[in-house]
């Protein structure tokens, strides 16, 4: 059901994601002081293969991962965040682009950031589409500073 619609979705939320996060495949700080890998991930936990190599979860500064391992870590967010999503997902039918854009949204703020999110709480409960896109806009802020490249981001995903 909605899972399927996912992975047809898989390549459009991920293109989404690359565009905004880029890739480094080495850690660096993000915006807002976080050591941060691939294409913005922080931890490893869900690619064991990689937390095993470096024998912790967490990126620290230094760490260096190939590419093979950066779309790991993409895909495995990914469908992390889908399966967070649809098991908290409650309006019938959302559009393959509806998806993509709260995977999007999710992968930026984290599942949690997501779910307890005023635009997923609208979207959830059906309030029209136009109305729930409005919300995007609130979502541009890092540390309270107004980052363009947020402002970017949360257009497209709108």
């Amino acid at each position: 059901m909605i899972i399927t619609e996912y992975k047809q979705v898989g390549m459009t939320c991920g293109e989404l994601i690359k565009k905004y996060e880029g890739l480094r495949l080495k850690a660096y700080k993000d915006s807002v002081g976080i050591p941060t890998i691939g294409y913005g991930n922080t931890s490893y936990v869900l690619v064991p293969s990689i937390a095993k190599r470096f024998k912790r979860n967490k990126v620290q500064l230094g760490d260096t991962i190939t590419l093979a391992e950066a779309e790991a870590l993409l895909s495995a967010n990914i469908d992390q965040i889908a399966l967070k999503l649809t098991q908290a997902l409650k309006r019938p039918n959302p559009s393959a682009n509806q998806l993509a854009a709260l995977i999007s949204f999710g992968y930026n703020l984290g599942i949690a950031g997501l779910l307890n999110s005023s635009l997923f709480k609208l979207y959830n409960v059906n309030t029209p589409v136009l109305e729930t896109a409005k919300q995007f806009d609130k979502y541009v802020y890092a540390r309270g500073e107004r980052l363009k490249g947020l402002v970017n981001r949360r257009a497209d995903e709108k």
